[in-house]
């Protein structure tokens, strides 16, 4: 069984309030539970309390009325098993969900907005009755919007986000250290390695891959080797001879060649003689 309570000054056209109707109907079918209805005596009703009315009582529903006027109904809601005066309606339709529904039976909460505006006046009491509803646990649909659910996002919930997304901000990531890297499982050590850019061939020892991970950026640098500079005096070695004939020192550097050829054509000349 489930209890279905209307509340809202909103209206909707009749054939669209018949068909949101006939589908939780259908659906209660669909799941073999049955259902009755709460709904708000007016003595002034409007085109779609009587619509509504009219069809509660078309398809023999059970029916109970709450409100101001519960005790002095229009003629459309005579048939009420039971009345329920009230002043402060979001407090005692609470209690009524809380209370009516019997053991395993649920409650669905369906609103008639009067406007499309959150901040228009003539919702104020409705938004303050859904919102004692949604608090209370029960689900809230609007009836004259397709049935759409309704959820109330207050500063709380968005400053609750904010804090979760600055926790997530502020969460910092483990420091890859060896003995960090040890504790993981060999899949996560190679996960990390990859992000790294290090792959090495399968079946690699996971001591490879923590290696590799804390030594990554390191470049391997060629080793420096030390030069040890000569002083060369320019002056002297400018004046420092190149060659030599004879053990003397001499300056041209073809004073040895010419200097051979010299004793060979002499002893020529010796010979011829």
């Amino acid at each position: 069984m489930t209890m279905y309570v209307v509340a809202g000054d909103g209206e909707m056209p009749k054939e669209d309030l018949k068909a949101s109707l006939d589908d939780l109907e259908t659906q209660a079918v669909n799941e073999e539970r049955q259902f009755w209805m709460l709904v708000r005596a007016s003595a002034e009703p409007t085109a779609t309390d009587r619509a509504l009315m009219a069809w509660v009582k078309e398809h023999e529903t059970y029916y109970e009325t709450y409100g101001p006027d519960a005790a002095k109904p229009d003629e459309i809601y005579k048939g009420s098993q039971e009345k329920h005066p009230v002043k402060g309606v979001a407090n005692k339709l609470v209690e009524l969900l809380n209370e009516k529904p019997e053991d395993g039976e649920d409650a669905m909460f369906l609103a008639l907005f009067a406007s499309d505006d959150p901040e228009a006046p003539e919702d104020a009491e409705l938004y303050t009755i859904i919102e004692a509803v949604l608090s209370a646990g029960f689900p809230v649909y609007a009836l004259n919007d397709g049935l759409a659910p309704i959820t109330l996002t207050g500063d709380e919930s968005e400053g609750d986000d904010e804090d979760a997304e600055t926790v997530e901000e502020d969460a910092e990531e483990p420091e890859l250290t060896r003995e960090y890297l040890e504790s993981l499982p060999a899949e996560e050590v190679k996960e990390v390695a990859t992000q790294f850019g290090i792959t090495f061939p399968p079946r690699t020892r996971t001591s490879t891959y923590i290696t590799a991970i804390l030594e990554r950026g390191v470049e391997e640098q060629d080793p420096e080797v030390e030069v040890e500079e000569i002083e060369v005096d320019e002056a002297a070695a400018e004046e420092e001879p190149v060659a030599a004939t004879n053990g003397h020192l001499t300056d041209d550097p073809f004073a040895v060649v010419k200097s051979i050829l010299r004793s060979l054509g002499e002893a020529l000349i010796a010979a011829s003689k």
